[in-house]
């Protein structure tokens, strides 16, 4: 799309499925694109594929290993990208993980790391860029929900408790967003074709498996 020409994009979770794939459209639309995650190893081969898919030479691309359940982390991962890139039009919150279990089989363990990560993660993010993006006229945040943010589904009731609330943060934050010229969109994306989605049809309930 000619709107990301020359534009300044981050992707949080850019290293495989989703992310990734937005990543290689971004560069082939002439975004310079940085994504993050946590490991290193794909990161590089996630770097690989958007130079592969660059539309031209001149684009700038690059990769932050870091978890964005630390609010920390993200700070220092958006003075690296704004380093690297000059600046920062578009912020994409996709980090995100899933464990499908019943209530009493999920370890409250695992309840807490669905917030840390789905919820928290896209919190910590926008605050970390948001004063960069409210510099430049016209940016954009993206959040990557689920369906499960509006709805319930067996096996999940920790996962869609985190979308619920990233829903709830992203449709307040988009209010406040109006004075300053932002845009904010929220996806709702499906059962997609991931290695995510992989790894969660291992541990799917049979209930759950019956319905997906």
């Amino acid at each position: 799309m000619q709107f990301y020409q020359g534009k300044k994009v981050y992707i949080t979770g850019g290293s495989s499925g989703i992310g990734l794939a937005a990543a290689k459209l971004l560069a082939s639309w002439g975004a310079d694109v940085v994504i993050s995650a946590r490991g290193e190893a794909r990161l590089q081969a996630g770097l690989a594929e958007m130079k592969a898919a660059a539309r031209s030479a001149d684009q700038t691309f690059g990769v932050v290993a870091h978890d964005v359940s630390d609010p920390a982390q993200c700070e220092a991962a958006k003075d690296a990208v704004v380093e690297l890139l000059g600046g920062v039009d578009v912020v994409i919150a996709n980090a995100g993980v899933a464990h499908p279990s019943r209530v009493l089989e999920t370890p409250v363990e695992v309840f807490e790391k669905m917030m840390n990560i789905n919820y928290f993660g896209t919190v910590h993010t926008v605050r970390a860029f948001l004063p960069e993006l409210q510099r430049r006229r016209g940016s954009r945040i993206g959040i990557v929900s689920s369906m499960l943010g509006f709805m319930g589904v067996y096996g999940y009731t920790a996962y869609a408790a985190s979308k619920f609330a990233q829903i709830g943060f992203a449709d307040s934050l988009r209010q406040e967003l109006i004075d300053h010229g932002i845009k904010l969109t929220l996806l709702y994306p499906p059962d997609t074709d991931t290695p995510q989605l992989a790894e969660e049809n291992k541990i799917k309930p049979p209930e759950t498996k019956a319905i997906s």
